[in-house]
């Protein structure tokens, strides 16, 4: 036991180190980016009005390349990798989650900075995850979630994900399983093939609560994942299926959902 403990220890100093020296921007590369910004502006008007001499335009130029070279220094200094802040967030493999909240350039997840780096690039990606938060067609907007994806991982590389989840459970080769892929095993689904009725299953720990408004661990989402229904379920393609529901519908605008429910369920 002690020496697990170490182990977990361990692991998590190294995991606080990393973070540590590859934090976000200081409020200092805010100033520096607006001083630099000023000075552009300022050499392109003396440019345009042709009043300054060759000597003062490159004397201009001069002190801004050495303004931007010090803020890429202090960006490279801060972090010479790219790193993703692991945590419970990964677990919900939406689009928007993934695309958005975890890899999106307004995304505090992520460290790899390319927003600042590839500007053009990160508006347009902004530009598909804010017309795919607006579409209510459910194909096209899925094209749009793919487009923000294309160029995050294929146009400019900027992210490679890579999730693994996995799941070790030794079963009764007499039942007939079926493992979501994501989410608790539904024992509704699962079944006998010698015609048994009971099944037991065995759970880490007891069960912390059985509100489905606070459930935040393994052991209660599996047990309320026994006693009701959710409005649609994953099968083990990592499609949806209707459970306690018939369908849905969307508003025109795209903010309110309708969902239908079967006639018994309650």
């Amino acid at each position: 036991m002690l020496k697990k403990r170490l182990v977990i220890f361990n692991f998590l100093l190294i995991a606080a180190l990393v973070l540590a020296g590859c934090a976000q921007a200081p409020a200092g590369d805010d100033a520096a980016a607006a001083e630099i910004a000023a000075l552009e502006a300022e050499l392109a008007a003396a440019e345009a009005a042709g009043g300054a001499s060759d000597a003062e335009l490159a004397e201009m130029q001069a002190e801004l390349d050495a303004l931007s070279g010090e803020l890429d220094n202090a960006e490279s200094a801060r972090c010479t990798f790219n790193a993703y802040r692991m945590g419970w967030i990964m677990d919900w493999a939406d689009a928007g989650n993934m695309v958005d909240t975890v890899f999106g350039p307004t995304s505090d997840f992520h460290y790899t900075y390319y927003q600042n780096t590839y500007p053009d690039e990160a508006a347009e990606i902004q530009d598909y995850i804010t017309a795919a938060y607006r579409n209510t067609d459910l194909e096209s907007r899925a094209g749009q979630w793919q487009a923000a994806e294309t160029i995050m991982v294929e146009d400019l590389a900027i992210v490679i994900p890579l999730y693994h989840y996995d799941r070790t459970a030794m079963v009764n080769t007499d039942f007939n399983q079926n493992w979501p892929p994501f989410g608790s095993p539904r024992m509704a689904d699962w079944s006998s093939q010698s015609g048994a009725t009971t099944i037991r299953y065995q759970i880490e720990s007891a069960v912390p609560t059985l509100d489905i408004q606070k459930a935040t661990d393994t052991t209660s989402h599996y047990v309320i994942a026994q006693m009701i229904d959710h409005p649609y379920k994953f099968n083990v393609d990592s499609t949806i299926s209707p459970l306690s529901a018939t369908g849905f519908d969307v508003s025109e605008d795209g903010t309110v959902f309708t969902v239908y429910l079967r006639e018994d369920a309650f």
